[in-house]
């Protein structure tokens, strides 16, 4: 399968589905809207190898994240990724039983 919105086929845009038809190369008909509309996720790949892109997730606050992000590197490419206080904000504000078990892992 190739990228998908919510597991519905091949769209960006969370609002209105049917107006961002993904045709050739998905990363090249993203815009900037697209990553910085709330609420947005985007999927490329399949499971276990899937990337998803989301726009917002829960218990954490982008701005306040953005500035405790950890820097990573996988591949000699440099990631950003949430830093370990709000990683457990968003597994504590979704809550569910895998993420309760992250948390047990976690000592939190």
């Amino acid at each position: 399968m190739g990228p998908s919105i919510g597991g519905r086929g091949l769209y960006l845009g969370m609002h209105d589905r049917s107006r961002y038809p993904v045709r050739r190369n998905p990363l090249t008909d993203l815009s900037i809207h697209d990553l910085t509309t709330p609420g947005t996720v985007f999927q490329i790949g399949t499971v276990p190898c899937r990337v998803d892109l989301l726009t917002t997730i829960s218990g954490v606050v982008f701005d306040q994240a953005w500035t405790r992000r950890l820097r990573i590197d996988i591949e000699g490419i440099e990631v950003p990724v949430l830093g370990r206080s709000d990683f457990v904000a968003n597994k504590k504000a979704i809550g569910r039983p895998r993420d309760r078990s992250d948390l047990d892992l976690l000592g939190e």
